[in-house]
């Protein structure tokens, strides 16, 4: 049988209370810290200043990451991560990084950036010069009937592909893809049709049949049909 004696008694009294104390301390402590943030450089400043009014130190004290990461998401949606840490001083240092950009979407009255994973956000959410420094799918109409399908195009599809290759979007059944280095050259193709990784050869195959041609035309390389292609040539711009 063990035998507590009075004076451990108030030992385990004033341990108690000490550990409430200090507990209580930290808790006040990590309400009132001050935060510390770094923000990912993609993010434009307007977004970086919604992050920091709705990232307090009462929110990062009474709710898990996830929670917050989803409150962050209503007014920032190209958030991706959180991650906070405390310091001994009273401070937090808080970290926040967003999805990255593949491409920028031209409409004729606004602008997207797309993902990798084909998902459109406004460019109003990234920096302007990161913007401006993605190559660029141009949208032939102002709205589009069904824009997912314009996402599931962009799916999958490597940055590389958008550097190389000028693309115009009209509908999923109308796709014109022009090479940087060599304007005379027009693919059309459709979103169900469409392989990146075979344009390159099927345009080299053409321009060895076409070289010899002077003349200032653009030449149509049709490969919207599953039995046979069509090759035009018209004298002027891209279509």
């Amino acid at each position: 049988m063990i035998v507590i004696c009075h004076r451990h008694k108030v030992i385990i009294f004033l341990f108690f209370i000490t550990s409430i104390v200090f507990f209580y301390c930290i808790s006040v402590q990590k309400k009132k810290a001050t935060l510390l943030f770094s923000l990912d450089y993609a993010l434009s400043k307007a977004a970086q200043e919604k992050i920091k009014n709705t990232l307090t130190p009462q929110v990062l004290y009474q709710y898990p990451a996830v929670h917050v990461v989803n409150m962050l998401q209503q007014d920032v949606p190209t958030v991706d991560a959180l991650s906070w840490r405390y310091n001994p001083l009273g401070s937090a240092y808080v970290r926040v990084a967003c999805h990255k950009p593949i491409v920028q979407v031209s409409f004729p009255d606004k602008t997207y950036v797309a993902l990798s994973s084909g998902q459109l956000f406004f460019s109003d959410y990234y920096d302007a010069g990161l913007v401006s420094s993605l190559p660029t799918i141009h949208v032939a109409q102002t709205e589009l009937r069904n824009i997912h399908d314009l996402e599931q195009f962009i799916q999958g599809i490597p940055r590389q592909f958008f550097e190389e290759y000028a693309v115009v979007w009209h509908n999923k059944t109308h796709i014109l893809i022009v090479p940087r280095d060599m304007h005379c050259i027009q693919v059309k193709t459709t979103s169900d049709l469409f392989c990146y990784q075979a344009l390159a050869p099927l345009i080299q195959y053409f321009c060895t049949k076409i070289i010899s041609d002077k003349t200032k035309n653009t030449y149509t390389i049709d490969v919207r049909f599953k039995d046979y292609i069509i090759l035009s040539t018209h004298k002027g711009g891209v279509l």
